[in-house]
């Protein structure tokens, strides 16, 4: 079988640096298959992607992209360390990948292996485990008492750029799940940002020239034929969903503390909207997208345990001719189930039909996002496959 090279993705949009990267791959091995694992209806920040998920493969693929499948939600929408824990588990246990690359604020992969290390020793993990107990009634965020526990040990070093530490957890992970996959990092490419691509596109009016900068002509062309998701279209959904909460139901939210019950459901009954809510939620404690991954894990029915777990499955969501030959090959080496229609899914069992049914439940929260005139069907999507 081809080479297959791996990139952890979320396409949300696509923009040229995502274009650069898949040309990277390429001009250091013009064979390899390039697979792209993407976020499906959510994303890591909290939000409903920008587009949809077969949408945003089917760009993905007409940029470059060979074979697209997705990470599954609620792994999609989880903290760094747990999306990059899922994304290399599911990559490794396709069994046919080669290599892992990634892009990186620092674009060392050797100061990157060394911080992983680090924060994977007992070492680190016993003394940040110490601080946390002892700062719980601190306003310090985990993330910052993580910080302050790695420079008190070892000084400098500690990743503070988003694709800088999701490289570390990247790392981390193929260590521990002992995959035979080889992480290539490069300097992410400057001027190009998934969060600049997204002010272009919801500037009203567009500016056109910012726009094409930014953003390649597929994923132009996507966005002129394909409505794009807006969370203020949720908003009954949510508040609606935390007025009339049982409070005892929230306690299995991933990450629940004493209280917290009475926190969302109180807040939803003073808020007058959406940003009210999440304004009345704010703490010093939390980052927004913590909050907003939060507020949706109640209200996808996500529990502690789903989202601990690891994935059992995944979905084809575009190839090219080239991805379905390399498909056909990960199939016989996959050690769980590549569904190649969504229908497919209703035959899983155990583990893996939870973790569909949470992802359908996904699907039809996002479709209440796009401006539509009638309720989608998950089970009637298809992947793209280009002739």
């Amino acid at each position: 079988m081809t080479s297959v090279t791996a990139i952890i993705c979320e396409y949300n949009p696509f923009h040229l640096g995502h274009a650069a990267q898949i040309s990277h791959i390429r001009e250091k091995n013009p064979d390899t298959v390039v697979l792209a694992l993407m976020s499906g209806s959510f994303v890591q920040r909290g939000t409903p992607a920008l587009l949809p998920k077969y949408e945003r493969a089917r760009g993905a693929v007409l940029s470059g992209a060979d074979l697209v499948l997705e990470l599954p939600f609620p792994f999609c929408m989880a903290p760094a360390e747990r999306f990059a824990s899922a994304g290399v588990y599911l990559l490794h246990s396709l069994g046919g990948v080669d290599t892992l690359f990634f892009g990186s604020e620092s674009g060392d992969l050797s100061s990157l292996r060394l911080t992983a290390e680090r924060t994977a020793s007992p070492e680190y993990r016993s003394a940040l485990a110490e601080t946390a107990m002892k700062a719980k009634h601190t306003a310090l965020s985990y993330p910052r008492l993580a910080e302050e526990v790695y420079r008190t040990l070892y000084g400098e070093g500690y990743p503070v750029t988003p694709n800088d530490i999701l490289g570390v957890e990247y790392l981390r992970a193929l260590d521990r799940f002992h995959a035979k996959i080889v992480p290539e990092t490069e300097k992410r490419v400057p001027g190009y940002s998934a969060t600049a691509a997204r002010e272009a596109i919801l500037t009203v009016p567009q500016d056109e020239a910012a726009l094409s900068r930014l953003i390649p002509p597929e994923t132009l062309a996507l966005l002129r034929s394909v409505p794009t998701a807006d969370e203020r279209r949720l908003e009954g959904a949510i508040l609606s969903f935390y007025r009339l909460a049982d409070p005892f139901s929230l306690r299995s939210l991933p990450g629940y503390v004493p209280g917290l019950e009475y926190r969302l459901t109180g807040a939803a009954n003073e808020a007058e909207s959406l940003s009210d809510f999440y304004g009345i939620l704010r703490t010093k404690k939390e980052t927004d997208a913590s909050l907003r991954r939060l507020v949706y894990y109640g209200l996808l029915g996500v529990t502690g345990d789903l989202l601990s777990g690891l994935p059992r499955y995944t979905s084809l969501l575009a190839a090219n001719a080239k991805g379905c030959a390399a498909l056909k090959e990960l199939k016989k080496t996959a050690l769980l189930p590549i569904l190649t229609r969504p229908a497919e899914g209703k035959k899983l069992t155990g583990g893996a039909a939870m973790q569909f049914e949470a992802s359908v439940r996904a699907d039809r929260i996002y479709s209440l996002a796009k401006s539509f005139d009638r309720a989608e069907n998950p089970f009637r999507k298809t992947p793209y496959i280009e002739e």
